[in-house]
């Protein structure tokens, strides 16, 4: 009599970061958190599933490895349950689940000293300063913890009134890894600033 040894299909979660960060009233510009599973045997199907369905969004929900995005703000923490299945052979393995949390940026606060550099000349003269801004999340206001460093981030400056010739640039930028904005503000010209 011969015996086979049938291997009930299996999932791995290999990387699971629970918490996906979606810009709010930011361009929309959302980042994305890369997931692996690993089936065993290998050859298989996978599926991936959030609920509810209308936070977490996958770019392939039918491969191993996904990426993430948190496009509407959990409502508390832990409210979302990602699911994935995967299937070998017309057998299930017993879905592997995590809850997740979407965040939205609530509010920035500045964190530290505003940083100011005198450029003196020549070539160049006249300021720039570094303000560092933390930036608190919802559900809940949580300081956005150190780690999502490359979160595009867009600001945009009006000038008010100048009693010298101004060229304006602004555009997007992405926080460091301390999961905080930097703004850089720069007066600069090719000759001394007018002292009124």
């Amino acid at each position: 009599m011969r015996r086979l040894n049938l291997l009930l299909p299996s999932v791995l979660v290999l990387l699971f970061s629970i918490v996906l960060q979606c810009p709010g009233n930011l361009p929309p510009t959302v980042p994305k958190v890369l997931q692996q599973v690993v089936g065993n045997p290998t050859g298989g199907t996978y599926s991936w599933t959030a609920s509810p369905t209308n936070r977490i969004s996958f770019d392939n929900p039918s491969a191993d490895i996904v990426q993430m995005a948190g496009f509407n703000p959990s409502t508390s923490v832990g409210d979302t349950m990602l699911t994935v299945n995967y299937t070998l052979n017309n057998q299930s393995a017993t879905p592997a689940t995590l809850t997740a949390t979407s965040r939205i940026f609530k509010f920035l606060q500045q964190s530290g000293s505003i940083q100011v550099i005198p450029m003196n000349g020549p070539p160049k003269y006249g300021y720039t300063s570094y303000v560092y801004y933390s930036i608190y999340t919802s559900p809940g206001g949580q300081l956005l913890q150190p780690g999502f460093d490359g979160v595009s981030v867009y600001e945009s400056v009006t000038l008010n009134s100048t009693n010298f010739p101004v060229s304006e640039v602004t555009g997007t930028g992405g926080t460091n890894s301390n999961s905080q904005i930097v703004d850089q503000l720069s007066v600069t010209a090719d000759s001394p600033l007018p002292s009124e």
